[in-house]
């Protein structure tokens, strides 16, 4: 039986147009509807998350910036985990130096150290257009300099680069400040967390709050940074498209996001985990 089932966002419950298809939603809300808990979990910031649910039209969990926030949808906070300031004045002050180009999250925004690319800012634009049209106002991001910054807010750190680029960078980092995990969240984006926060801890959190176990939890993904989540479930769906990876550590794999995988994952794969999907 599932009672908890969590979605990454882009690559997974999301299509190549950044929204949740109608095929697909009413899936994810017959799953709702059937008693399973429904979180979002992702590396944005909270207040580009939580949106997704209320477009569904459900209330839920969201597991953001890689599991170091932890909240129902109604606004209540599970889990909360924010770098030290002491150690963010050092690791801004190193990447800096190291000139690259990165961005501070914190649940309510972003704030870059240098213009993002336009189609960058146009993602993040329509994601605050669509927390504003539920009610939630979300700041633009911010540009600034960001080197030795003081902050106690910051939930996660995101390097920019290609992916050999951030294959050395995240390693170094890691080296350099070893109460920090690294991973890639994308192509062209590392993702810098306190050490024992990502959306696998993010999982457990939430089914721990909620009295569930392992074996009734389901996750969705797509992508390396998604396989923490996989090992705390029971059921674990990789997409279609999705890393090598990811399938590889998944317990089954469906169709592309572009095809509706989530919805044929709900309807044809989870029947048949647990005798029944919940």
């Amino acid at each position: 039986m599932i009672r908890l089932c969590a979605f990454d966002l882009d690559g997974t419950l999301l299509g190549a147009d950044k929204q949740v298809s109608p095929e697909t939603a009413r899936a994810v809300r017959s799953l709702n509807e059937q008693g399973a808990v429904i979180a979002v979990a992702s590396a944005r910031p909270a207040c580009y998350t939580a949106g997704y649910l209320w477009e569904i039209g459900i209330d839920g969990l969201v597991i953001a910036t890689n599991g170091s926030y932890v909240a129902e949808s109604t606004g209540r906070i599970l889990y909360e985990h924010p770098f030290p300031a002491p150690l963010l004045c050092a690791l801004t002050t190193y990447l800096t130096e190291r000139k690259l180009g990165f961005c501070l999250l914190s649940r309510d925004g972003i704030t870059s150290s240098r213009p993002m690319e336009p189609e960058v800012l146009a993602r993040f634009t329509r994601y605050g257009e669509m927390a504003r049209s539920h009610g939630v106002i979300v700041p633009p991001p911010e540009v600034g300099d960001l080197c030795g910054t003081l902050r106690s807010d910051i939930l996660k750190i995101s390097v920019f680069g290609t992916t050999e680029e951030l294959k050395a960078e995240l390693a170094g980092i890691a080296k350099t400040f070893p109460s920090l995990s690294c991973a890639l969240s994308s192509a062209t984006v590392g993702d810098v967390n306190l050490a024992g926060d990502d959306k696998g801890s993010g999982v457990r959190r939430a089914a721990a709050a909620l009295g569930i176990r392992k074996e009734e939890i389901c996750c969705f993904g797509d992508y390396d940074n998604d396989i923490a989540m996989f090992r705390e479930a029971g059921c674990a769906v990789a997409m279609g498209n999705g890393t090598a990876a990811a399938k590889e550590a998944a317990d089954f794999v469906t169709l592309s996001n572009t095809e509706d995988g989530v919805a044929y994952a709900i309807e044809k794969i989870l029947p048949s985990y647990g005798k029944g999907a919940v």
